[in-house]
């Protein structure tokens, strides 16, 4: 199990808090270059890493970017290490350059500093330019119709609707699928080779344990005149983002820097967002190289079906011992279930205070109307709105229940009563073992619940479809739970 944090990651960070003039020096410089700096000069300019980030005025926020973004991001990775494994990244223009760097961040932290390119250019730089200076320009950044047999994926991200005659992306994969041809290759063979992915679900979303191999044989049936006729995609949206504060204004025309590269120059320079953009990307070096964000990239990999390649370490930073990283895992884990259960008390005192107050609400009140009933909207704002274990698992059993009660109680109508467990049923996220004993279990212990349930089947099949296309099967499906004879051990809520 590879782990990569680094003492000397904590050592060097102490030694930079005695050295705020200088870090001050190094961060203006930054502030000031025209171009975007990258993850690389960023690393140096702030070698020894500072522990919080270099001005004041930065000094209270987060110095890691939230739980959800580290979620997507790693879910991000290993959908590209999955889809096209060990290949080179390229994210295109200023739209994917965010989620570029932190990815890029990532790589590099574990000792793979090749894996990640920027293709500086824009629309203005490639519509419209001759196919020969669109391959000189991809020559520039690796990747050469010679020795594309011989070499890993290239893959350009971009945040496109992959249109054959405008898309900035498909265009250049356009240019060198044509080239390949004209000297003599099956332009299938490109097929795992050179490729686009779309940053924001514009093609199909890489899932866990997808089928890949369908994907790409179809793939491969294609006229390919305009190179693979569909894409696949990451949400990066849920990450890095996209369409985020740029450093500069669009990139230009191209032209023969002096090395002899063909690059596109620069745009407007856009002072008034460097701080900001500079102080992301410290929170993105700073989270990739955190213990738990790589525990994140092998727990998701696990997931998709394939260990994920942790290759080499960085002569940056010093690897702990197994003793250490098993602290930290359990360290990890116990600080995980301390939160689970404080949100599930909190749940659980706020749904009891919302049923606390339906008998003032009165019979002519009508609480649980077609126009929106108390409890059914609670379940859908809570339940739904939060995709998190703990509310997928119980917090629609835990309104059920209180339907119940309420139902007893002559609180709401039987017909009321239907129309809401019509709605749960509808509407409750993806099935999962934790909901269905915990169904099992409310189900047993109501004969309220049983007595509609059996005489209500045909109403919960017939009319559960129009609250939500699932709502008829999510019956059946339950139904069958309810009736077979295995038996199923409850694990407790709370």
């Amino acid at each position: 199990m590879i782990r990569f944090i680094s003492k000397l990651f904590l050592i060097c960070s102490v030694v930079a808090l005695a050295q705020p003039e200088d870090m001050s020096t190094k961060t203006q410089a930054l502030l000031k270059m025209h171009g975007r700096p990258t993850i690389e000069q960023i690393e140096k300019a702030f070698d020894p890493w500072p522990p919080i980030f270099p001005i004041l005025s930065f000094h209270k926020s987060p110095n890691t970017v939230s739980e959800a973004q580290k979620t997507a991001l790693a879910r991000n990775i290993v959908s590209l290490e999955k889809a096209y494994p060990g290949g080179r990244y390229a994210f295109l223009g200023r739209d994917s350059v965010q989620i570029g760097q932190a990815i890029d961040a990532f790589y590099r932290s574990i000792g793979q500093p090749d894996r990640v390119v920027l293709l500086n250019a824009s629309g203005g730089s490639i519509r419209g330019a001759d196919d020969s200076i669109l391959l000189k320009f991809l020559e520039s950044i690796g990747l050469n119709v010679r020795t594309i047999d011989h070499d890993r994926p290239f893959i350009v991200i971009d945040n496109t609707g992959y249109a054959a005659r405008s898309s900035q992306s498909r265009t250049l994969v356009t240019a060198f699928y044509n080239a390949y041809a004209a000297l003599g290759g099956d332009k299938r063979n490109l097929i795992q080779k050179v490729a686009v992915v779309a940053t924001q679900g514009q093609g199909t979303l890489i899932e866990s344990n997808p089928d890949l191999q369908s994907y790409f044989e179809g793939q491969r049936k294609g006229s390919l005149t305009y190179g693979p006729d569909n894409l696949l995609s990451i949400n990066a949206q849920a990450s890095a983002g996209t369409y985020t504060a740029e450093w500069h204004g669009p990139f230009r025309t191209f032209y023969v820097n002096s090395e002899g590269k063909t690059v596109a120059s620069l745009g407007e320079n856009s002072e008034e967002t460097h701080l900001g953009i500079l102080f992301s990307l410290y929170q993105w070096i700073n989270t990739v190289r955190t213990f738990t964000f790589q525990m994140q990239i092998n727990e998701t990999a696990e997931a998709f079906g394939f260990k994920f390649p942790w290759k080499g370490d960085s002569t940056k930073y010093v690897p702990l011992s197994k003793e250490e990283l098993e602290a930290l895992d359990k360290k990890a884990k116990e600080d995980a279930a301390k939160v689970r259960e404080e949100r599930f008390k909190a749940m659980k005192a706020e749904f009891k205070n919302m049923v606390a107050k339906l008998p003032e609400l009165g019979p002519d009140k009508e609480p649980f109307s077609d126009n929106g009933n108390s409890i059914y909207q609670w379940i859908k704002s809570n339940g739904y709105g939060h995709q998190t274990e703990i509310n997928s698992k119980w917090i629609i059993l835990f309104s059920l229940e209180g339907t119940i009660r309420a139902f007893e109680n002559k609180k709401i109508s039987p017909r009321d009563f239907r129309r809401i467990i019509k709605r749960v049923l509808a509407f409750y996220p993806k099935q999962n073992e934790g909901f269905d004993i915990g169904f099992k279990k409310l189900f047993a212990s109501s004969p309220t619940l049983q007595k509609v349930w059996q005489e209500k089947k045909d109403y919960f099949v017939d009319e559960g479809h129009k609250s939500g296309p699932s709502g008829s099967k999510n019956y059946l499906r339950l139904n069958e739970i309810l009736n077979s004879s295995c038996v199923i051990k409850l694990e407790e809520a709370g």
